[in-house]
């Protein structure tokens, strides 16, 4: 441990003339926004992780995917990447209780709801849904559904809510929404990959436009993202994964 007579001078503090001539920069510029704050005035959540359960994972990630910022999650079909994000959100109920808030926008179909509960997942399962379970085990020649089994899947731990939306810039505008909120714990976007500008949405186009109509939505998206999470105006500790597919 160092004493103050061994701390080197650059960790000693600033001349106070330097600091009030920051502090005028400061109010100078921070007219709408907080653009200018000083080192020991801009802390920065990533430090919060949000883990998976799935130890190896957690501990090669550093403890989960960082609070506050954009993971992607990407692999071939099949590779388990929206189960991974779904071990996260079943993760954060654990850990938050009721206090749990998180979104899944669905870009690719309806949301799996059996995949959900198999991940860990606590949600209440739609009645329309809960019949047709029923129907199917009934045509199987299984027992139905009890009383107790009914309860089962009407349980629930937190809020989790699905976006969606007809084209890519309209889910986009949903989920940029919802992290401005600032209540969500984690929000999934399965995936980045399919979402398409509306203007490409009816074309048959082939793949160089196609990629073209992706990465300039995304683009976009990103510009509009960063300014939510730099903490210009408060600290948001959101953890907004995105799934991508890798294919040849």
């Amino acid at each position: 441990v160092l004493t103050r007579t061994e701390v080197p001078e650059a960790n000693i503090g600033s001349d106070s003339s330097l600091r009030n001539k920051l502090r005028e920069f400061s109010a100078q510029m921070n007219t709408e926004r907080r653009v200018v704050a000083m080192a020991d005035e801009a802390p920065n959540v990533y430090e919060l992780r949000r883990p998976t359960g799935i130890m190896q994972l957690d501990i090669d990630i550093g403890g989960g995917f960082p609070a506050g910022g954009l993971s992607i999650v990407s692999g071939p079909d099949n590779a388990g990447k929206t189960w991974t994000c779904m071990r996260a959100i079943a993760m954060h109920q654990r850990l938050y209780g009721q206090r749990s808030c998180c979104a899944i926008a669905t870009a690719e179909g309806a949301f799996d709801y059996k995949r959900a509960l198999a991940s860990g997942i606590v949600l209440p399962i739609p009645d329309e849904m809960i019949r047709e379970w029923n129907q199917e085990r009934l045509n199987l020649g299984m027992p139905g559904y009890t009383d107790q089994d009914i309860l089962w899947f009407k349980r629930k731990v937190g809020e989790v809510v699905i976006l969606r939306g007809h084209t890519g810039e309209e889910l986009m505008n949903v989920v940029l929404e919802a992290v401005k909120k600032n209540i969500f714990g984690i929000i999934i976007v399965d995936s980045f990959s399919v979402l398409l500008p509306e203007a490409d949405e009816e074309k048959d186009v082939g793949g160089t436009p196609k990629r073209a109509g992706n990465a300039n939505l995304m683009t976009d998206f990103i510009k509009k993202y960063t300014p939510n999470t730099s903490g210009l105006v408060e600290t948001n500790p959101t953890t907004l994964i995105g799934i991508m597919q890798v294919r040849s």
